[in-house]
């Protein structure tokens, strides 16, 4: 069972930790091909998947936004988030035009515990809310405990509980 996550209050922007001055975000475009490989060669080795290219590529192409969060050059982590369309068509149940997915983030392991998933969660919020989104929901699976305790730090709720279950066979 998943947590689902949502943002409401976009006007109420998280404060950044100025302590945060040596990292820059940036955001990917499909044109970026080396943004794009360096995006998957930091993706965490157990999420990777031979197919990893095409899908940041096609997510992008749909009208994705993803920010990558640098330090000297080189790509620590990443966020995303889905574009209005492609959560009315996919999603059932989020049929508003004004809101947003929060699909994914990772930060490098050497680089956990200092803050940055807040960092890039905060840009995250900035950026809806300079493109008309009232709200950012996402799903969490409850065993992603640093990941639920950054989100509900920044003015994130737990607004309920997602099950899903798929019969195969009799």
């Amino acid at each position: 069972m998943d947590y689902v996550i949502s943002r409401h209050n976009l006007n109420i922007l998280p404060e950044y930790d100025s302590g945060h001055l040596d990292y820059s975000i940036d955001q990917l475009t499909r044109d970026d091909i080396q943004g794009i490989e360096d995006v998957c060669n930091a993706w965490p080795a157990n999420w990777r998947s031979k197919h990893l290219k095409t899908k940041v590529v096609s997510d992008l192409e749909r009208g994705d936004l993803c920010f990558l969060l640098r330090s000297n050059g080189n790509v620590i982590g990443a966020v995303w988030l889905g574009c209005c369309d492609e959560i009315v068509a996919n999603c059932p149940g989020h049929h508003f035009l004004d809101e947003g997915l929060f699909r994914s983030m990772f930060i490098v392991p050497e680089e956990r515990g200092k803050g940055l998933s807040k960092l890039l969660l905060g840009h995250l919020v900035k950026i809806g809310k300079e493109r008309g989104i009232s709200q950012i929901f996402g799903y969490a699976r409850p065993s992603r405990i640093a990941s639920i305790r950054s989100q509900l730090s920044i003015g994130f709720d737990i607004v309920g509980t997602l099950k899903l279950r798929r019969r195969v066979g009799k």
